[in-house]
């Protein structure tokens, strides 16, 4: 490399129960981390498992590897970022085609969610103290930011992270886990962003600039039960303020229709409606222009990161969400980051 620079891998550091492990490094054949746009992200190690370890005879590598043990996966060149942090679910073994192989499936924290199935009610408590509830049951801290008014919820023989789901879908937010905290908050101003160029750091971009389900207004109606009185409530403003054209002013440029009533869940209060109408919206609304990308490997493009695309029309220029992503390594293609981003305005 010039000016003497050193050479350093792209392979990923893996931790195994909070210690440094070479040897799934060293025998490392491919790696997916995957946090997808409904949450529980999961990883899938692909190694092989046959060699030699100090003072041992050639065998089986990772006979101590277990279900339920920690893991962790970092990348970067200069600076590891840790990408993936959880616990593994399943253990593969593969035989037949040259060595022996090893496949470990790992999933975040999520999945303790998924594994309490209960009926329950939440008599009078705010969506954040319930997702404190769901937090402390699995063992998770919680960043809850969806609403402090008070209500009546119920869960219906379902797992924690579907009613945990159910739960934030009426903000349109989108329950994770990053490292031991369970994080359900609304969108705010996003990050400093990560700049991709589409003639240099992007191998390929595809965004579209989409009308078809974006509403002039989102319309919620409901029934206050204690008043007998109806609900309703429009919303027609983004959570994060856009600076250039956003679905909405182009339709009322164009002339054309676009309320949209959205009939679930249906509102208990006019605060609950004035909510859920708002986040109807903006959930419409941020995804004027979404679409894909993929580049070379870059920890800094995460879930809940952000990226500025250059090098591209003036139609896209600008910064987006990102709301899923996957990291990926194998011997021939390298390491690789493929992106779903997402954002309410054009340039």
């Amino acid at each position: 490399m010039a000016n003497g620079a050193t050479y350093v891998s792209p392979r990923p550091a893996i931790k195994l129960k909070g210690a440094p492990n070479d040897d799934m490094v060293t025998s490392l054949l491919d790696i997916a981390v995957r946090a997808p746009e409904g949450g529980m992200a999961s990883a899938e190690i692909r190694m092989v498992n046959w060699g030699t370890q100090p003072s041992a005879p050639v065998n089986f590598l990772f006979n101590t590897v277990a279900i339920g043990d920690k893991i962790e996966i970092a990348f970067g060149l200069a600076q590891q970022k840790t990408v993936f942090s959880g616990e593994v679910t399943a253990i593969e073994e593969r035989y037949g085609d040259g060595v022996p192989q090893i496949v470990l499936l790992a999933e975040d924290a999520l999945h303790r969610l998924a594994r309490h199935r209960v009926s329950r009610a939440f008599v009078q408590q705010s969506p954040n103290s319930i997702v404190q509830t769901l937090a402390s049951d699995a063992g998770l801290q919680a960043d809850a930011k969806l609403s402090d008014t008070p209500g009546d919820y119920n869960q219906l023989n379902e797992s924690d992270l579907h009613f945990l789901r159910r739960l934030a879908a009426r903000y349109a937010v989108t329950p994770r886990v990053t490292s031991s905290t369970l994080t359900c908050r609304k969108r705010e101003t996003l990050p400093a962003p990560v700049t991709l160029d589409a003639g240099d750091t992007l191998k390929r971009l595809r965004i579209i600039a989409d009308v078809t389900r974006q509403p002039l207004q989102a319309v919620v109606s409901g029934q206050d039960l204690t008043a007998g009185t109806p609900i309703t409530a429009t919303g027609s403003t983004l959570m994060v303020p856009a600076s250039g054209p956003t679905a909405a002013s182009l339709l009322r440029g164009l002339g054309w229709d676009g309320a949209e009533t959205f009939v679930g869940p249906a509102p208990a209060t006019q605060t609950e409606a004035t909510d859920y109408a708002s986040a109807a919206f903006d959930g419409q609304g941020r995804r004027f222009l979404h679409g894909d990308l993929v580049c070379g490997g870059n920890p800094d493009v995460t879930v809940g990161a952000a990226v500025s695309l250059t090098g591209v029309s003036p139609r896209l220029t600008g910064v987006y969400a990102v709301v899923a992503c996957a990291h990926l390594f194998d011997e021939s293609a390298g390491y690789q980051t493929y992106a779903r981003i997402e954002r309410a305005d054009s340039g």
